[in-house]
């Protein structure tokens, strides 16, 4: 599932469990080849970042794990803001889903 179709998925009625589930899919997929050049992972960043303002992903607790990965996804997608540390939890915080 692209970008794209997962932004259409988490707008859509479907379970709350099944959605968890495709985007645990699909932040494990972005990290599982996780380029090293800086433009390709704002890229990266900034799709993950785009997810945000779905209805599902709206709707997660302040204390849920994936929160902290879109707030890291936030700060990422800045050009030229990379942040090796921050890259390391993210991907720290993905690989614990």
């Amino acid at each position: 599932m692209n970008t794209d179709q997962l932004h259409n998925y988490l707008n859509s009625d479907n379970s709350d469990h099944e959605k968890r589930s495709a985007l645990i899919h699909y932040l494990k997929n972005q990290i599982s080849s996780l380029p090293q050049l800086d433009d390709e992972r704002t890229k990266i960043a900034y799709e993950i970042a785009g997810l945000m303002s779905t209805k599902y992903v709206l709707s997660l607790e302040d204390n849920d794990a994936i929160e902290r990965i879109f707030s890291l996804a936030g700060e990422l997608e800045i050009p030229n803001a990379t942040n090796e540390q921050h890259w390391t939890v993210m991907v720290q915080l993905i690989q614990q889903l």
